[in-house]
């Protein structure tokens, strides 16, 4: 005879201790409709002849439960070393800036108000005055992220009209989205020129005709080309686009307001540099090197914003109060960028020097257990996000050196903690690299190492 008597009844479950913190985040009915599934689907196995224990049905249940809970948003360390991760939400936020947004989003804001005269005044003229004063632009405005500036540009200036732009600068970004996808969506005509490893100026000046009405310039974000090569610098580019009466757009996609000088590596074209050259318009990402939120910040003369703004595409793609806040905070940082910079996640830890790195690495190792095989070793990493591609980063990690098979377990047990932690695997070993972690962290990460690999 089929025993059903180890499948205990909803009711029971849902008044009981043991599912008390899953009803309090996933609710209550949503927590009633996943355990009516999983026991239907246990009430099948018994059928078919499965036999369960009662605790067996338990942690079949919570297995179950956990598969939504995994899906929650989760504040996560970052053991990889990427700054700037795509994955993970690229760029930190500062928490003296989070601290000013929480004040103004508890509060009616001036969004679209004007305080001198009392009366309707301009969305964004808080960010547009920031923007001309830190880039040289003449005007300014922001949608939600890069490529709805990409959109947006070409839809007004390139619709059914011709693009120039270099075969070798057709990149792929984040989630498979190909930027000549989005380009051609827009309606404008792509024109590619170029080879995939040299275009030279004279390729656009040769494929200039009537119908053009732009020339671009794409940052290579996420990807280099090397050895034989050669591509047309956007300080030609300018007056080539001038003499021919078209427009000049650089979509530099990684956002450098301002260069840390005391970094020795080969920073990106800032956005002021690109303006002062007198480009037309420029775009870039507000989650990468600026080190904001997702946003799409457009810079450059004001006869062009000013036709972006009229676009009835801008107020589809604009973005609310709450990210206008937190690029406005993030911004002003800027403004005295040698204090400032510090007040900035990504350039604060990007400061760390490779014996401050290691200096952590040792003092997270001290903390764990002396059973667990371990040692301290030199990584390099990259910033991430789709910037500076090809530069390497000195840094430290914590590596596990157990076998493969117990590292490969607690890979996955680590992103199944409360707080995960996000770690990687090479040839086996686990590593937790000290770039992007906070010291604040040590003891959480070495009591969940600890804990994890004594049970192993």
């Amino acid at each position: 005879m089929k025993d059903y008597s180890m499948l205990p009844s909803i009711n029971s479950l849902l008044n009981s201790n043991e599912f008390k913190e899953e009803i309090s985040q996933l609710g209550r009915e949503r927590v009633k409709g996943i355990l009516s599934e999983s026991l239907t689907n246990l009430r099948n196995k018994i059928n078919e002849g499965a036999v369960f224990t009662r605790e067996e049905v338990y942690q079949e249940l919570v297995k179950e439960l956990h598969k939504y809970q995994s899906v929650e948003l989760k504040a996560l360390i970052n053991g990889t070393g990427t700054l700037l991760h795509t994955n993970l939400g690229r760029a930190v936020l500062s928490k003296k800036v989070m601290e000013q947004v929480t004040h103004l989003m508890t509060n009616y804001v001036n969004v679209e108000f004007d305080l001198n005269t009392g009366k309707r005044g301009k969305r964004g003229e808080y960010l547009t005055q920031l923007l001309c004063n830190l880039t040289n632009a003449e005007s300014a405005l922001v949608v939600n992220n890069n490529a709805s500036a990409v959109y947006l540009i070409l839809n007004e200036f390139a619709h059914k009209c011709e693009v120039l732009v270099s075969r070798g600068e057709l990149v792929e970004i984040g989630g498979s989205f190909r930027v000549p996808d989005i380009m051609r969506l827009s309606g404008a005509n792509l024109k590619e020129v170029g080879t995939t490893n040299k275009t030279k100026l004279s390729d656009y000046d040769n494929n200039i005709t009537d119908y053009t009405s732009m020339i671009m310039k794409v940052h290579q974000s996420n990807f280099q080309i090397v050895g034989f090569t050669e591509e047309a610098d956007i300080a030609d580019l300018i007056p080539l686009a001038k003499d021919n009466f078209l427009i000049s757009y650089y979509d530099l996609g990684s956002g450098l307001i301002q260069k840390l000088n005391q970094i020795d590596i080969p920073w990106d074209h800032s956005v002021k540099e690109v303006i002062d050259l007198g480009v037309d318009l420029v775009s870039f990402s507000g989650d990468k090197l600026l080190g904001a939120t997702q946003a799409g910040l457009i810079v450059g003369k004001k006869e062009y914003i000013d036709r972006l703004k009229k676009n009835p595409l801008y107020r589809i793609l604009r973005v609310g109060k709450l990210t206008d806040s937190v690029l406005y905070y993030t911004l002003k940082n800027y403004l005295d960028f040698e204090q400032g910079c510090n007040e900035i996640p990504f350039f604060k830890m990007l400061q760390q020097t490779k014996e401050e790195l290691e200096e952590k690495a040792y003092k997270l190792e001290s903390l764990i257990d002396k059973d667990i095989k371990h040692r301290v070793t030199e990584t390099k990493v990259r910033t991430g996000g789709g910037s500076m591609p090809g530069v390497t980063l000195d840094s430290f990690a914590l590596q596990i050196t157990e076998a493969d098979d117990k590292n490969a377990q607690a890979y996955l047990r680590l992103l199944d903690l409360p707080r995960p932690i996000v770690a990687y695997l090479t040839q086996g070993k686990l590593n937790i690299d000290l770039m992007a972690i906070y010291q604040d962290d040590f003891n959480y990460i070495s009591n969940e190492i600890n804990k994890l690999y004594l049970s192993l």
